[in-house]
């Protein structure tokens, strides 16, 4: 979609805290990792970079102690997002914060659907960061009608079907990757998400803004 950005990803094990309640608890997350070329798209970046209104995850991850990665998770923040504003859970280390990855869940609310987000950040074995996203939203509609309807897929192509109920679509220009499964009769769920790896000077991007030195793959491969 637009202009580029950062990307690269696996997961660890994390401390997961929900931010009104003072309560960790620790999983062991496992990501498939996928090569990557970063997240583009065709959001206006550029103007919800500038809004003063850093999401209150971000802020409590980074007084945790998290600040290796800390761009290319806001970037990856806003793909899974659009800059909406969202009640989010946070998750981080509590030992070597910031050496190992961060996530933040995030849930909100678009045209009356509820949608889920999973982000995670961190530093991967080549010292450079990574950073995942996953959106999952459930439409009011079918599946095809979506697909039809929809002008975020607009440019989307089928690369498999699944099963009767489910297909994957993807788009060389994005470089996302788009899973609509049919629940019912009027509900279809659609998954997308990208890893990301940097690739520029640094182990990280030198503000949270697009850069071409971002590379981005669908995930799925």
């Amino acid at each position: 979609m637009g202009k580029k950005s950062p990307a690269n990803a696996r997961r660890t094990s994390i401390g997961w805290r929900i931010e009104p309640v003072l309560l960790s608890v620790f999983l062991a997350l496992l990501c498939t990792g996928c090569a990557s070329h970063y997240f583009r798209d065709d959001v206006d970046w550029e103007t919800l970079h500038k809004r003063d209104s850093e999401s209150p995850a971000l802020q409590q991850i980074a007084a945790a102690g998290f600040d290796s990665c800390k761009n290319l998770l806001s970037d990856a923040v806003l793909h899974a997002t659009d800059g909406e504003s969202a009640y989010s859970l946070t998750g981080w280390s509590p030992t070597s914060t910031d050496q190992r990855p961060a996530t933040i869940t995030l849930v909100f609310e678009k045209n009356g659907d509820t949608l889920h987000a999973d982000v995670t950040a961190g530093l991967d074995a080549s010292g450079k960061c990574f950073a995942r996203w996953q959106l999952n939203r459930v439409w009011r509609a079918s599946c095809s009608r979506v697909k039809e309807r929809a002008e975020s897929l607009a440019d989307y192509s089928l690369f498999a079907s699944v099963s009767d109920s489910t297909s994957i679509y993807r788009s060389e220009a994005s470089g996302i990757s788009v899973m609509l499964t049919q629940l019912g009769a009027h509900r279809c769920l659609m998954t997308s998400g990208e890893t990301g790896y940097w690739e520029g000077e640094g182990k990280d991007l030198s503000s949270p803004s697009h850069t071409s030195n971002i590379e981005s793959s669908p995930s799925g491969n």
